[in-house]
Parts: C-alpha cells; structure tokens; sequence
C-alpha cells in the first residue's frame, strides 16, 4: 500500500462522524443514482434467488448454477463503489459507467469474493468445532475469544475491500513514476492496514453500516430501493476518509476552506 503519511504526521484526522454527514449528503443529492443502482444489483440478485427456489435435484446442478448466476454481483458492488469514487473526486458518475465499470472490474470482483467467501466458511467452521467442545474443556474459550478477535479484524478488513479494489484498479494508489500493485492480494493487504490504521473508526464504520442495513430491513421497501446503493456508497466514502489521513486521497473541505480546491465539503 503506498502509505503516504501517517495520520498522525498529517493535519487531517478521520473521523467517522464526517465520513456519515458526507454519505448522507451526497447519498441525498444523488438519490437517482442509489436507487439505479440498488435496483439493478436486485435485478440480478433474483437470478440465484430463482434457482434457489425452483431447482432442487441434482443438488450439484443447483450449487452450478447459484454460483453462476451469482458471479455478477460483486462485480456490481465494486463497480457501484467505482462510480462513487469518481463522484467523491469531482468526476461525473452516472448508471451506465456503473454498468462499465461492473463489466471491467467484473473478474477481479469475483476472484475477491471467492477468497472472502472461503474465509467466511473457515471461520464458521472454526466456530462450530469450538463449540462442540466447549462444555468438555473449558480452555477452548480461549480460542474462542482468539477466534473472536479474528473475525473481527476480518469483519473489520471487509469494509474496505470493495471500495479498496475499486480504487486501486483504475490507478488510485499511482505514483508518478510507479504503478502500484493491482489485483486481490493488494486489496487485502491495504485493507489490513485500514482496518488497524484506526481500530475505532473501522468500528465506526461498522456500525454505520449495520445502521444502514438495520434501516433498510425495518422498512422493508428501502431493500430494493437503496440498501446496495447507500451502502456501498458509504463503504466508499469510509474509505477515501481513511485514506485521506494519509494523503492518498484529497480529504474534505472544512467550513473554510473554498470550494474550488477539492470536490468534498464538510462541517467540522
């Protein structure tokens, strides 16, 4: 990861409170583009959700096709977190260079998601064979706290993979005589460093997160209409904020500074 300066060699400081105003700000005034984007992640997401429901034997036929027709939706998350990042940095973001920026980044995103997936599954594993001895030797708490801490940081990590590998694929992380590293495993290791950078605002974002999610799942009707959109925006600009403490992204302008030196604008 090109690490710049630390935040604490900078005069910027992520805060997480700044990084939710400027998500509800911009989620507002780019309305359109959330509800877009939401409804055509569930438009794909009733493929699998088809097979789910329709195919039951052979049971190796409907893993195929669940994986399939389940491939195209981490590509439209990162591409929607693409979009939001060229919108963050003053650049026009619209529904078709969504779907653009889904198709290019559609191989990366997968690959990614495979990864995540069997580290999702290895620590549910984990999970299970701990619990099954607890109640015979107590010391297998102590692996279950350690197994705690570690989902954690990997809960914590896959807040930024998205936006991270968004980002850095359309050359974020660039310097000027250099090409930073692409492709899964640099994602990864820039979200580590992310998610321990600041452990409370990667908290932060977290809860903001599950706020969203909580939100959504209340009313029902913001699932399809804005649950993908304002959460991958979100993800996004909790990114760039971080990011921002360490110079590799301009960070939001406060109250006084003008307009015309960088495209965010935030209270203090």
């Amino acid at each position: 990861m090109n690490q710049g300066n630390s935040p604490a060699d900078t005069k910027y400081r992520p805060r997480i409170r700044q990084a939710c105003r400027l998500a509800l700000h911009d989620g507002w005034d780019r309305l359109g583009l959330l509800i877009a984007v939401s409804l055509t992640f569930l438009s794909f997401l009733c493929l699998p959700a088809a097979v789910g429901y329709w195919v039951h034997k052979p049971v190796w036929l409907k893993i195929a096709l669940l994986f399939l027709f389940s491939t195209p939706l981490p590509a439209l998350f990162t591409g929607a977190c693409s979009q939001f990042h060229k919108m963050e940095s003053g650049e026009e973001a619209s529904w078709t260079g969504f779907l653009h920026d889904s198709v290019i980044l559609f191989f990366p995103a997968v690959r990614l998601s495979i990864i995540h997936a069997a580290v999702d599954t290895s620590l549910g594993v984990n999970l299970v064979f701990y619990l099954s001895f607890l109640q015979k030797d107590p010391l297998v708490l102590l692996f279950i706290i350690l197994w705690g801490y570690i989902s954690l940081l990997w809960t914590l990590m896959s807040l930024y993979l998205f936006p991270l590998l968004a980002l850095q694929e359309y050359g974020g992380f660039d310097e000027p005589d250099r090409a930073a590293k692409r492709g899964v495993l640099a994602a990864y290791r820039r979200a580590f460093y992310l998610a321990i950078g600041s452990i409370p605002y990667s908290i932060g974002a977290l809860i903001a997160s599950l706020f969203i999610i909580l939100i959504c799942l209340i009313s029902k009707a913001l699932i399809a209409l804005l649950l993908i959109g304002a959460l991958s925006l979100q993800l996004t600009i909790a990114a760039r904020v971080q990011l921002a403490g360490y110079g590799i992204v301009s960070p939001p302008l406060t109250d006084g500074d003008p307009p015309e030196n960088a495209p965010w604008l935030v209270k203090k």
